[in-house]
């Protein structure tokens, strides 16, 4: 057994006093993530979920992704920063989402996207740069909270990998479908 611990997610936003950061903690066993929290201080928000359970909650209360299946009705979150070269990486090869989103937006703090889109409150998260102490926690979250994480070119989910679409299956299925995303990345 093992423990991956981000202890600042979201570091640029610590920095300067956003108050979107995190303390992400993953229990590892056997190649397999049991049990995770990911942890808001400063809006007192933990999320958690357990093998054992397998459900997933936010200060208690048990969350689940949304149901949207149209990206025209979707908000998206990607893990881009005032970069050029990456915000043009993600317009090339998402370019299409772009266009037909409700909304996209640019936010710094994987664990804290990807549990965003665990309780419904976000549809999606794309994000080609996290790594594992990021996301393996949140992932696992998002999973029993009935949603989906897939490799940023959407292969089979594995967590010390870097970057995630963390979606639920029915939007997911709308990606593929449409080919949203350049494969060739």
């Amino acid at each position: 057994m093992r423990w991956i611990i981000d202890p600042v997610d979201g570091t640029a936003n610590f920095i300067f006093g956003i108050p979107y950061v995190n303390i992400s903690l993953s229990l590892e066993c056997k190649n397999r993530i049991i049990e995770a929290y990911v942890y808001n201080p400063l809006t007192d928000e933990l999320y958690f979920s357990s093998e054992k359970n397998g459900k997933a909650f936010l200060n208690g209360k048990q969350i689940t992704v949304s149901d949207s299946c149209e990206i025209n009705r979707s908000l998206v979150t990607f893990g881009f920063s005032a970069n050029i070269a990456n915000i043009n990486k993600y317009y090339s090869e998402w370019s299409v989402l772009f266009k037909e989103c409700r909304k996209g937006l640019g936010v710094l703090s994987p664990a804290l996207n990807i549990c965003n889109v665990a309780r419904g409150r976000t549809d999606c998260f794309i994000d080609f740069g996290s790594n594992m102490e990021g996301q393996a926690g949140a992932a696992f979250i998002l999973k029993n909270a009935g949603g989906i994480a897939v490799n940023y070119d959407f292969s089979e989910w594995d967590y010390s990998t870097k970057g995630i679409i963390a979606v639920n299956s029915k939007l997911l299925a709308r990606l593929k479908e449409n080919k949203v995303v350049n494969k060739e990345v």
